[in-house]
């Protein structure tokens, strides 16, 4: 089964856990979701990619996989589960509700906020390069600024 946006949302739940109920990004050739975690309960995002496209990186996907698992900061959405299912590799992080600080950067963001946003952005990179983990696509899209609570990425 690949999972895209049209056969994945409403049919049958990802690894017989997660139920997609929205296309969040899609990419040439991935796809983010948010999704419901029938199992452990609430909201989550998955982000899929076909097997075969990956097939090719597969042993990266899974180092990747692994490292994510390990960075322990309240300013980063946490790897829940990895796997991969029919012709998909899924990746499920928690899910942060909040405002991307894309949507915050439409002018220029009040000094103390944009020192604390740098702070905590500062804070969450340096417990992903102390894990060996480079950020490749670290964009202000990617980054959620919760309401009242620490920044995340």
């Amino acid at each position: 089964m690949v999972f895209s946006p049209t056969t994945a949302l409403g049919d049958r739940p990802l690894a017989k856990r997660y139920r997609l109920q929205s296309l969040l990004k899609q990419t040439e050739h991935e796809y983010t979701y948010l999704a419901e975690d029938l199992v452990g309960g609430g909201t989550v995002v998955v982000r899929t990619a076909a097997a075969a496209l990956a097939e090719a990186v597969a042993l990266r996907l899974t180092h990747e996989a692994t490292i994510l698992a390990k960075p322990n900061n309240n300013c980063l959405a946490q790897l829940l589960d990895f796997g991969r299912e029919d012709d998909c590799f899924y990746w499920v992080r928690s899910h942060i509700p909040g405002t991307p600080l894309a949507a915050l950067l439409r002018g220029p963001l009040p000094l103390e906020q944009a020192l604390e946003v740098c702070q905590q952005l500062l804070a969450a990179l340096h417990e992903l390069h102390s894990q060996g983990i480079l950020c490749r696509n670290l964009t202000p899209a990617n980054v959620i600024i919760p309401a009242g609570q620490p920044l995340s990425a």
